[in-house]
């Protein structure tokens, strides 16, 4: 019988139990959409910072699956 697959995850969700990683609603909930959530995972360049926090530019949601990869 084949190891079911287990994804990678960012350190910072290193405590997230499989069972809620895996749901997507879990997932959903747990978005990151601002630079400062964004930052907790990956380092962001300056203009990436901006970006992110001029209001109206544009929307980000970011899964922690997705930002995980």
């Amino acid at each position: 019988m084949p190891s079911p697959i287990i994804s990678k995850r960012a350190p910072i969700y290193a405590d997230v139990p499989d069972e809620k990683w895996n749901d997507w609603r879990w997932q959903l909930s747990n978005r990151l959409n601002t630079a400062e959530d964004i930052e907790k995972v990956l380092p962001i360049t300056d203009s990436e910072r901006k970006a992110l926090q001029t209001q109206g530019l544009f929307r980000v949601d970011i899964t922690p699956y997705f930002i995980s990869l």
